[in-house]
């Protein structure tokens, strides 16, 4: 298949957890209808990580949990860490949270 690299490389990028071998097999499979074996999956997944581990790259592909996973490289902790303690964590909009009380009572 063209582009499988690309695919697995799209799946692992979006997934907020490690994604597993499993549920990667399991995406390409219904999307595609094809079944591919474990050690063309596991190449890709190589290939990728051999890729992310040049220095132009600030993030790696990093076995994790039973899974793949985008990882910011150590270099760059800091930066990430200082970003995260600026940035508010609010899950829920101002107008939601207006809103939520309306909803609980």
């Amino acid at each position: 298949m063209d582009h499988l690299v690309q695919h697995i490389e799209s799946l692992i990028f979006t997934t907020d957890h490690s994604i597993s071998l499993e549920e990667i097999d399991s995406v390409l499979e219904e999307a595609f209808g094809l079944n591919f074996p474990d050690e063309q999956i596991i190449e890709a997944i190589e290939e990728l990580r051999e890729r992310y581990a040049a220095p132009g790259y600030a993030f790696e592909i990093v076995e994790r949990g039973g899974g793949y996973q985008f990882l910011t490289k150590g270099a760059y902790h800091n930066t990430v860490g200082v970003f995260l303690r600026q940035t508010p964590h609010n899950r829920l909009s101002r107008s939601a949270r207006e809103t939520l009380p309306f909803v609980a009572y």
